[in-house]
């Protein structure tokens, strides 16, 4: 398991499949990259699963960007 990494880390590890999320996310709080589709022209973008199981488009926060405590979702 690989924990404690900056964002830009998290990030490579997104593009390449992985789901991340921060260590101090409640619940089951997870983000996740989804792919866009080409024939309804939707770019890929970030989605993120709530911690009561909704979803939407993340955007990261300032807290986000500069944490260090992003890890893989297991």
């Amino acid at each position: 398991l690989i924990s404690n990494m900056d964002f830009s880390e998290a990030l490579k590890l997104l593009k390449q499949g992985a789901v991340m999320r921060r260590a101090s996310w409640s619940g089951t709080k997870r983000i996740v990259l989804m792919a866009g589709s080409t024939d309804l022209e939707i770019l890929p973008y970030i989605g993120i699963v709530t911690k009561d199981g909704k979803f939407g488009v993340y955007t990261a926060t300032n807290c986000d960007i500069l944490a260090e405590d992003w890890m893989r979702y297991c």
